[in-house]
């Protein structure tokens, strides 16, 4: 790791993002980054990396949208529903306008098409 100089002020935002990436490669945890990067709190440095799309799975950074081994079946699944919000709401719309059992024929058909 380079030497404590406060990388954050010397860096543009894609030569700290490409630091942080590869920090991170080399086993690095989101801690070791962030000290030496020159942060005082870990969620500074994760606020940066969300500006720039990246999202925190098991302790990781990963580009959003993108899949990581570690994922567990919850995480996908709340994934999918964010990324397919709009049909969600509409399904929920339907569902305050439909009977029981249509509103699982639909659940069941929404679920295939994810």
């Amino acid at each position: 790791m380079k030497d404590n100089i406060l990388l954050k002020d010397k860096l543009t935002s894609e030569e700290k993002i490409k630091y942080i990436l590869d920090l991170q490669d080399r086993g690095f945890s989101r801690k070791q980054i962030r000290e030496d990067m020159g942060y005082k709190k870990t969620g500074n440095l994760t606020d940066l990396m969300k500006r720039y799309g990246y999202v925190v799975v098991n302790e990781k950074f990963i580009k959003g949208g993108e899949r990581h081994p570690h994922d567990t079946d919850m995480q996908e699944k709340l994934f999918n529903m964010v990324n397919k919000y709009d049909k969600f709401i509409e399904v929920l719309d339907w569902y305050g306008r439909s009977s029981k059992n249509l509103v699982m024929i639909s659940i069941n058909i929404f679920q295939m098409q994810s």
